[in-house]
């Protein structure tokens, strides 16, 4: 019996699934491109791009009214190291942000604040910019997804397309370019209990500790 009842509030404790991919988003229009400055800073302003997102991760069944759809992409990033050429492979520290907001309403879908590696084939025009916690920086906001549901490890990886001209160092920094970007953001999915699990599990767990007290 004290088998059963201890296996009866393992269930109850909430579970976490595997990572999975729970946004990811492509440029409506390619050459609006983003913009790559002696390798200093990366931008993109108000740049149109479709998303499509899992609705589990939203805080509430039909995610406030947003859906699949054109969103406006913002993203900054500041370097903060030198760039190095290791064996042909480029690559470069940054720091910054991405954020995508609804075109009506400025409704917040998702900010995060993040440190990554931008890294590609020397002369290269499809370099790749991925951001993972752990051990990347890799947190935010957002007015639609449940930031409890939005567990680690949990990242980024944008694609780039377009990097012209081909990736160099100038200055021991990235060359200036521009780009196009793609890119996808996975989470490792934390299953929130409901109240009435929370009321079950306490009661499962004072079920334990009489239990226990019962056969001393």
């Amino acid at each position: 019996m004290k088998k059963f009842v201890v296996a009866l509030a393992l269930t109850l404790i909430p579970t976490i699934a595997n990572a999975s991919t729970f946004l990811q988003f492509s440029q409506v229009l390619f050459n609006t491109p983003w913009t790559i400055v002696n390798g200093t800073t990366i931008t993109a302003t108000n740049v149109q791009v479709n998303v499509t997102f899992d609705p589990s991760f939203c805080l509430v069944a039909g995610c406030g009214g947003l859906g699949n759809g054109i969103y406006l992409l913002n993203f900054s990033a500041t370097d903060t190291g030198a760039a190095v050429n290791n064996a042909g492979i480029i690559s470069q520290d940054f720091a910054g942000f991405i954020s995508f907001t609804s075109l009506i309403g400025a409704i917040n879908l998702l900010t995060v604040n993040f440190s990554d590696e931008l890294s590609g084939s020397a002369g290269g025009s499809n370099p790749t910019l991925n951001s993972s916690q752990p051990p990347d920086i890799f947190t935010g906001s957002s007015d639609v997804f449940d930031p409890l549901k939005l567990g680690v490890p949990r990242g980024f990886a944008l694609s780039f397309s377009n990097w012209l001209p081909g990736l160099s160092i100038v200055g021991g920094n990235i060359g200036g370019a521009s780009a196009d970007a793609t890119g996808t953001f996975n989470a490792t999915q934390t299953a929130i209990p409901e109240p009435a699990t929370l009321v079950l599990m306490g009661a499962g767990l004072l079920a334990i500790t009489r239990r226990l007290r019962s056969v001393k």
